[in-house]
């Protein structure tokens, strides 16, 4: 069995280890396998290439997000980005990539206004709201998904986080952990403002 491990940060430090366990059974780039049933899958969006497709990472997340709604964990996958890379919006290239990858179009969702983690909270959550879904599967990258569970949290949304494994070396994961603790923060205060709207 494959060890990453995620370990609690404390009081006033940044702590820069992210912990996942990936049976050998299961390819690595998809973490282990769920079982909780959920209402929905929401597939939070990444970077689209000039051709339209997704970028790699984008790729790993809707990779993983097909193999989720195989499990049967959900009934529904939502692709979640309001973004226009190149002129190409994130949820559209999203929603053709799962079409590729097998999972039914009448099974897809598109929620097209959020340009960041903290808008694809609050607005997947509005959606939810009014869809009547009690729990959303949320899937990201591996890195990014501690700061993206917190902002639905935030969002008084319940949800289970799956990871989608990145690649990364040493120095990147590094990179991304100073990242993730700065844009947490600033998601709070982005939360903040709309939820007092």
């Amino acid at each position: 069995m494959e060890t990453l491990a995620l370990i609690r940060p404390k009081p006033g430090r940044v702590n820069l280890s992210l912990t996942i366990v990936v049976p050998q059974s299961v390819p690595p780039r998809y973490g282990r396998a769920v079982t909780a049933r959920c209402d929905a899958i929401a597939v939070l969006g990444a970077r689209v290439l000039p051709s339209g497709l997704p970028s790699p990472a984008l790729q790993r997340r809707l990779e993983r997000a097909r193999l989720a709604f195989e499990q049967g964990v959900a009934p529904v996958v939502v692709a979640a980005g309001g973004k226009r890379w190149w002129g190409h919006s994130e949820a559209v290239s999203m929603k053709r990539w799962l079409e590729q990858l097998g999972v039914p179009s009448d099974c897809i969702e598109l929620e097209q206004l959020s340009e960041n983690t903290a808008e694809n909270a609050f607005y997947l959550t509005r959606l939810a709201n009014n869809r009547g879904w009690k729990r959303l599967a949320i899937i990201t990258c591996d890195w990014h998904l501690p700061r993206a569970t917190l902002d639905f949290r935030r969002c008084h949304m319940d949800v289970w986080p799956i990871p989608a494994i990145t690649p990364a070396r040493l120095p990147e994961r590094a990179y991304y952990g100073v990242r993730e603790w700065v844009c947490s923060r600033l998601d709070g205060a982005r939360l903040w403002r709309r939820n007092s709207q």
